[in-house]
């Protein structure tokens, strides 16, 4: 939910860049998911899969990297016209 709020701010331009350490504040996780992978495979997909199913939202989030680190998150989405059915 923190997430798709945090997109809704955003929802005129359909981007936005957030370094990854102002994501984990965000979220309030800033001591939780030390290691990139682990926040994107348990928060990160799940989250973005979940809006995307449930939303009205289309989300695509792509990473920004510094050598091999990653260094903030880049989404993009766009309202999604399709009615969403739960079933």
């Amino acid at each position: 939910i923190r997430i798709y709020e945090f997109l809704q701010q955003f929802r005129s331009t359909g981007e936005r860049i957030i370094a990854l350490n102002d994501f984990r504040s965000m979220l309030g996780i800033e001591n939780k998911y030390k290691q990139f992978r682990d926040l994107n495979k348990i928060l990160i997909k799940p989250c973005v899969d979940e809006l995307n199913k449930k939303s009205d939202l289309a989300v695509t989030v792509e990473t920004i990297k510094k050598g091999r680190t990653v260094v903030a998150l880049h989404f993009r989405f766009k309202e999604d016209k399709q009615i969403k059915m739960t079933i």
